[in-house]
């Protein structure tokens, strides 16, 4: 009797034991690596995730703008996988940027698997995690004491008397070289060359920059400083806004009434990207300095007024 018992409990074990496989949860761990760090640099998100074979999760892509908010998700990688006993280990690192100061929390993540057989979506929440970003900018800096004011001397009189004597020369000289150019003038005036509209002038400038050579950080800090200021430039010329006395968010801010959206978002990543090179020490890549400088040609040629056809006159037969 006993006996028969005995086998009848290791039977029900061996048929319960792939369904305790199944339904086991899966375990997930997170590292954050730096805990603190600058603007713009990278963080690295280091998820470790152990599940069965027979369930199947969907992970944040590269492209997802809000898994990770306020954070950008700029690479998403694998590590590592091991299958071992029905159990699938998973190494995943996502490189993460910030471009805000301060405490920074990285949101709760929830990650989505189902069970193989059923249709239910099963979703595992991990706790958010924390970072300190810290500016470029040194905050020690102490506010910058008044100058004193000018202390005023005494001109002597002589040198009243010389100005006024050079002032009636210069008067002289310059009415003199009048007469005498009004005198030998041509007749026919000079045709005057006609002005370049800004948009023609602002795409010469930019074709200039594709001799740059980019080899180091100076090289790249220098094609930034100049594709900026050759956008600056272009949108005081064109949109007549103070664009070279103001920051990129004052720049973004006052064409929001002149521009469509597409064309203020395509302005935005360019100023951004060209103030992390200049201030945040960022190295970008020569691949997306060529980005940068053909998504400026564009974000002007957008501004080319487009001719209009002329309808041809038909001929009558007779």
């Amino acid at each position: 009797m006993k006996r028969s018992s005995l086998t009848f409990l290791i039977a029900c074990s061996l048929l319960l034991a792939p369904c305790a496989t199944v339904a086991q949860t899966p375990k997930v761990s997170v590292e954050i690596t730096p805990d603190t760090c600058l603007i713009g640099d990278h963080v690295f998100y280091l998820l470790s995730l152990t599940h069965s074979d027979t369930q199947l999760f969907s992970l944040p892509s590269d492209t997802d703008e809000v898994a990770f908010y306020p954070f950008e998700i700029r690479e998403r990688k694998k590590l590592s996988e091991e299958e071992r006993d029905g159990f699938i280990t998973e190494q995943w690192k996502y490189t993460l940027t910030v471009f805000d100061t301060g405490l920074q929390i990285i949101p709760p993540l929830d990650l989505r698997y189902i069970q193989v057989g059923q249709q239910d979506t099963i979703v595992l929440k991990l706790d958010s995690k924390s970072i300190y970003v810290r500016s470029v900018l040194d905050t020690t800096m102490k506010d910058i004491a008044d100058i004193k004011p000018l202390q005023t001397l005494p001109v002597p009189m002589w040198v009243y008397v010389a100005f006024a004597f050079a002032l009636v020369l210069i008067a002289g000289a310059g009415y003199w070289l009048f007469m005498l150019w009004r005198k030998h003038r041509k007749k026919t005036p000079q045709p005057l060359s006609p002005l370049k509209p800004p948009y023609q002038l602002a795409l010469e400038k930019l074709a200039s920059l594709e001799s740059y050579r980019l080899e180091s950080q100076e090289d790249y800090k220098k094609f930034y400083s100049d594709l900026s200021d050759i956008l600056r430039e272009f949108i005081e010329d064109y949109y007549r806004i103070p664009a070279m006395e103001q920051i990129t968010s004052e720049i973004l801010y006052a064409l929001r009434t002149k521009l469509h959206s597409e064309l203020i978002e395509q302005y935005r990543q360019i100023f951004e990207r060209a103030d992390l090179v200049k201030f945040a020490k960022f190295y970008p890549s020569k691949i997306e300095a060529r980005e940068s400088l053909t998504l400026s040609k564009s974000v002007i040629e957008a501004t080319i007024p487009k001719l209009e056809q002329v309808p041809t006159p038909s001929k009558t037969l007779n």
